[in-house]
């Protein structure tokens, strides 16, 4: 019942996006509009933690979109970031 009021897995879905300050940044530049950003939230390890928020329904959509722009990222060379969808923990 928490879960659903603060609209968390299973009523919605996430992911985590992790990284250097900079690669999620620039990550960021390719998450669609439709989705919640919540963050950034700075770590003690110098990374940065970005969750990413939508409807169920959107799922399978957020979950390509995040798989294109690690790809771009990737052939780019660019900074690695780790994404994570529907995170276990939000530790």
């Amino acid at each position: 019942a928490e879960r659903a009021a603060l609209d968390f897995p299973p009523a919605a879905r996430l992911a985590s996006v992790t990284g250097s300050p900079s690669a999620v940044a620039e990550f960021l530049h390719s998450v669609p509009s439709w989705a919640d950003v919540l963050g950034p939230v700075p770590s003690a390890d110098g990374t940065e933690r970005v969750l990413l928020r939508v409807a169920r329904r959107r799922g399978p959509e957020l979950s390509a979109a995040l798989k294109g722009a690690n790809g771009v990222r990737s052939a780019r060379k660019g900074e690695a970031v780790r994404v994570e969808v529907d995170p276990r923990t939000l530790a």
